[in-house]
């Protein structure tokens, strides 16, 4: 009998080619299986470091809570003073926090370029004007500020239609309203009111958005671009705290304090905060002419105090970071935030 082995070689190699067939798809399934869980697993788990470092970044936030609420002055707290002048690291469980706490009574107020009579305030009009030169000093020709942000700042917080133009300043001097927003790149309406919040300082004519939230100047790196939000705010009276302003709105106050006499303030601050505004004028060289001036814009402990606060959570290679203005009552002891917003 003959046995057709040809047929049964056929047989055999199609089952083996089969089962081989079967065992690479199994193999490329179970990769594939093996990829998407490992993804998911790396996916859960920045996910659950980002959560952990923005809790780290909520307990920063905490912290300057706690520490605006129950210190009428900070500058009399030698621990939080120094959170107003550099950043605090905190190790909190498996991350860290960076918190950075920033007085916004130690700026200038550009919603109060009128007075509440609606005139202009000539006094905080030139101080803008001085701070716009000290910076422009640091900005390349292409990136300078122009005088005319100063009438269109006013022009966007007054609720007339009314283009406001500086008869004491020779240079650019006219400001901008709805004729101009109008026709602008992106048109929009002027606000008619004060700004709420500094991101809203781009919306004015002649303000670079880069420049707003910029790079801070350091005082061992000059060459790096100064940020509008280090020198200007939306809050407060208009009264500047002298215990923690920076060093060009202190040369802003008048052309007569030279960056010098502007160091000696601030030396003189860290050594012992100022109790009083007279107190200035124990500072060799301090004219007495910008004390009388002085004494009206200046303060030592504000009323109400504006606070932002700046808490960067980190988790291994994952961070959070929480931005919020905080708003406190001397008088009350009550703490509000008034702007809050992660990212």
């Amino acid at each position: 009998m003959k046995h057709n082995y040809s047929t049964k070689i056929k047989h055999d190699g199609f089952v083996l080619i089969t089962v081989l067939l079967i065992i690479v798809l199994l193999t490329a399934v179970l990769l594939e299986f093996n990829y998407a869980s490992r993804t998911n697993l790396r996916a859960a788990d920045n996910f659950c470091h980002h959560q952990q470092a923005l809790n780290c970044a909520h307990a920063g936030l905490n912290i300057a809570l706690a520490a605006i609420k129950h210190s009428p002055d900070l500058h009399t707290n030698d621990t939080l003073r120094h959170m107003l002048e550099q950043p605090f690291v905190y190790q909190i469980a498996s991350g860290s926090c960076t918190l950075t706490l920033a007085s916004e009574n130690s700026k200038l107020n550009i919603n109060l370029l009128k007075d509440g009579s609606g005139r202009l305030d000539r006094t905080r009009i030139d101080q803008l004007l001085r701070l716009i030169d000290l910076v422009n000093h640091q900005l390349s020709n292409a990136e300078r500020i122009s005088y005319d942000v100063a009438p269109a700042l006013i022009d966007w917080a007054d609720a007339d239609d009314q283009v406001t133009i500086l008869p004491f300043v020779t240079r650019a001097n006219t400001g901008a309203e709805n004729s101009y927003y109008e026709n602008a790149s992106q048109p929009r309406l002027c606000g008619n009111r004060f700004l709420e919040t500094m991101d809203e300082l781009a919306l004015v004519r002649g303000i670079a958005p880069e420049i707003i939230h910029g790079q801070t100047v350091l005082d061992d790196h000059p060459d790096q671009p100064p940020r509008l939000s280090d020198y200007l705010t939306v809050y407060g009276d208009g009264k500047i705290d002298i215990n923690c302003a920076p060093l060009l709105v202190i040369q802003s106050l008048s052309e007569k304090i030279n960056p010098v006499l502007a160091r000696m303030i601030v030396d003189r601050r860290q050594k012992k905060p100022f109790t009083g505004i007279t107190e200035l004028q124990n500072i060799s060289g301090f004219p007495a002419t910008v004390y009388a001036a002085a004494a009206k814009t200046l303060t030592v402990q504000p009323q109400t105090g504006f606070f932002t606060v700046t808490a960067h959570g980190t988790v291994q290679q994952s961070s959070a970071t929480i931005t919020a203005v905080i708003k406190r009552n001397s008088a009350s002891e009550k703490v509000d935030i008034i702007l809050y917003k992660e990212y």
